[in-house]
């Protein structure tokens, strides 16, 4: 099976070449993957006031300069998908486990977003734990 391709005619002009790899970077598909340096998970055994599970999940991601010329996305962007999209379907889906296997689950949100004018030097990315997760 072949991947969709996409021919896109642009007029002749001195900057034909430049509106072209702004118009690739900006359909080209983006993932969290693509993106992402590494995920940390820490699980913690509470014994007060009960005996509970504590899952720490930690998201760093890469400096913008790293993807910048691939993607036309920016790390605003990134943490805007992260905080509306993909943390609410991982809620989703660890509620739904946590219900299918008949476990309590408790969920408590800890988030520091760093995503502004910053050197791009500096990872953006969130600098504290972005979400605990409970059972």
């Amino acid at each position: 099976m072949k991947t969709p391709s996409m021919d896109i005619p642009l007029l002749p002009s001195p900057k034909s070449e430049k509106h072209a790899e702004r118009l690739r970077r900006t359909l080209r598909r983006v993932t969290v993957s693509d993106v992402l340096e590494d995920v940390t998970v820490v699980e913690r055994l509470e014994t007060s006031p009960n005996w509970i599970f504590t899952y720490t999940v930690r998201f760093n991601f890469l400096p913008h300069k790293l993807y910048k010329k691939e993607y036309n996305v920016t790390p605003q962007v990134v943490l805007k998908h992260m905080e509306r999209n993909f943390l609410v379907g991982m809620s989703k889906t660890i509620r739904t486990l946590g219900k299918r296997y008949g476990e309590l689950i408790h969920e408590s949100v800890e988030e520091k977003r760093v995503a502004t004018d910053r050197d791009e030097d500096d990872p953006p990315g969130l600098d504290d734990e972005p979400e605990t997760k409970e059972r």
